[in-house]
């Protein structure tokens, strides 16, 4: 069984959701076709499952306990996220009406308790035997394993000094190695950093991740900060090393240790020497401004903002050059780069690179909330996409390729997150 851990309910924690005078009673059926952030008056079903233990999630800064259940009527099943003081108040197989819920999405709608729901036990809600069943190894099948002792190793590498290769040094790129180690090392990996990489020596740094025993672990993680090409990232002497041979040492063939585990790849460097351009469409939220930016690609204008490329201009810098870029062909590899091909990437000189940043911030923020990777990462797009610099009209947009089977949910890690 779980370790449970006992925590004082807060009951100033606003779940973003509002009290609402809607008394229907809603089947699951009509709950399945209602959107994310709707609210369920009220609903009458009854626990099918309920998790033996329950873990303590830290929500804005305060440790509140949580436990997954679920809960059917004749009409269907459907998850429910229990919260704080309703998790003592449910029993498996009993039937209950529950009033005040809100919904989720998590590549499926679920539901989830509020600090306004009431909870009463009602007279027995019938569930066909059909409905009823739930084979746990079916749902852990949409996930990949994440119950490791470590989640497995982190090899970053940050490539500043460019002066031997006669390109720009990547300023601000420590701000992201900095930021990278503390996220990563608080979701359970082991971090390596390398500075500086010739590209033998990033050949040689991932040949020597891919011999190591990754039976323990439940994936690999490799971030790449540098200057960069459509379809590869130069070294600090100016060599080329391509993407797809970064990953072919991780792959299934090349180290066995690592099949059927997620091989994570985050790579902050220009694409390309194009910049992205704007179009106008309705606001649904604030647009992030940006000040002091730099590009990570060739050939940028602009005061304090650089792109990864080579030969950058001014202030602004960018990681680019041309390569065929391919779509990755194994299994389980997740490639999130920081711009679309032929796009520079464009890197902040003090605050670091807009994707990384992003990135950092939105796994902080995201994971204690149960968020699997691929939704971090789109709302890292929308993140990005919102920038701009104010000295000149280059905008940015990531883009995640994968090949992954399975949903990637990292633990929530006990600790609080970093400060970024």
């Amino acid at each position: 069984m779980n370790q449970v851990t006992t925590v004082r309910v807060l009951k100033s924690i606003d779940f973003g959701y509002k009290e609402h005078n809607d008394c229907r009673t809603l089947t699951v059926k009509q709950v399945a076709g209602l959107q994310p952030q709707d609210y369920v008056g009220k609903i009458q079903a009854k626990v099918v499952w309920l998790q033996d233990g329950s873990k303590t999630v830290n929500v804005y800064g305060k440790p509140l306990e949580l436990k997954e259940s679920h809960v059917a009527d004749h009409t269907g099943k459907i998850r429910l996220s229990l919260w704080a003081e309703i998790i003592g108040q449910v029993e498996q197989e009993k039937s209950y009406v529950l009033e005040n819920l809100a919904v989720r999405e998590e590549g499926e709608l679920y539901l989830t308790t509020t600090k306004t729901t009431t909870i009463r036990v009602s007279e027995e809600v019938l569930v066909p035997e059909s409905v009823a069943m739930l084979r746990l190894e079916e749902l852990d099948a949409k996930k990949y394993p994440m119950s490791g002792p470590l989640r497995g190793f982190c090899l970053i590498v940050n490539n500043f000094d460019f002066s031997s290769a006669k390109r720009s040094n990547r300023t601000g790129t420590d701000m992201d190695a900095g930021s990278l180690r503390r996220v990563f090392t608080w979701l359970g990996f082991q971090v390596e950093v390398v500075q500086d990489a010739t590209s033998a020596k990033m050949l040689s740094s991932m040949e020597k991740l891919a011999s190591r025993d990754h039976s323990g672990m439940d994936c690999v993680a490799c971030v790449v900060l540098s200057h960069g090409l459509e379809g590869g990232v130069y070294g600090v002497d100016g060599g080329v090393v391509l993407l797809e041979k970064l990953k072919w040492y991780v792959n299934g063939e090349q180290c066995r240790s690592l099949i059927g585990k997620p091989k994570l790849f985050f790579i902050q460097a220009c694409q390309g020497t194009e910049e992205e351009k704007a179009v106008l469409v309705p606001a649904d939220g604030p647009v992030n401004p940006e000040v002091h930016a730099q590009t990570d690609g060739p050939s940028s204008p602009g005061v304090h903002t650089q792109t990864d490329g080579p030969s950058s201009s001014g202030g602004i810098r960018s990681d680019v050059a041309s390569a065929i870029v391919s779509i990755p062909i194994t299994a389980d590899f997740l490639t999130s780069m920081s711009t679309t091909p032929s796009h520079v990437a464009v890197r902040h000189t003090k605050n670091g690179a807009w994707f990384i940043q992003s990135l950092c911030q939105n796994l902080v923020h995201m994971v204690p909330r149960n968020k699997d990777l691929l939704s971090i990462l789109t709302e890292v797009n929308n993140d990005v996409s919102k920038k701009s610099d104010p000295n000149s009209s280059m905008r940015q947009m990531p883009q995640p390729i994968h090949t992954l089977r399975k949903s990637v949910f990292f633990p929530v890690p006990e600790e609080l997150p970093p400060s970024l």
